[in-house]
């Protein structure tokens, strides 16, 4: 008997004891994990606290039934107070990252040429840039 057809015999429980049947604590009847178990949902959640209430937080919810999700998500409330790198990282994770029009243009004398722009009116002004340059030289001094 070849090694594949061995595999496909071996029953690895043959009694069929143990599992989901005698332990359906075990089971996720949804397929996705528990909402309270996400970063974000917790970064939610303080944010729609006031501040008295997150402030009452710790307090009202000792170590022993708070999620590690709930753990990281206030102490890094608790830090972005102060440090604002902390703050952006949260803003962008909840309202979403900003959004950058990038404008790339390529020529074959040059090379590619790469620009962040925040509005329409910026790529508008920079391609009446490019027109000046054109007509009157890149005055740029590098």
């Amino acid at each position: 008997m070849d090694l594949t057809t061995q595999q496909v015999k071996n029953v690895p429980n043959k009694t069929g004891v143990g599992g989901f049947k005698e332990h359906p604590e075990n089971r996720n009847n949804g397929g996705r994990y528990p909402r309270k178990e996400s970063t974000t949902y917790w970064y939610n959640t303080f944010m729609s606290m006031s501040v008295k209430e997150f402030n009452d937080w710790e307090y009202n919810n000792p170590e022993d039934t708070r999620t590690m999700a709930s753990d990281l998500a206030y102490s890094r409330f608790r830090k972005a107070k102060n440090d604002f790198r902390e703050y952006q990282d949260i803003i962008n994770r909840v309202e979403g990252t900003p959004i950058h029009t990038a404008v790339v243009k390529e020529d074959k004398i040059d090379g590619i040429e790469v620009r962040i722009v925040e509005s329409h009116e910026d790529i508008e002004r920079l391609e009446e840039l490019r027109s000046l340059e054109k007509l009157y030289g890149d005055n740029r001094d590098y």
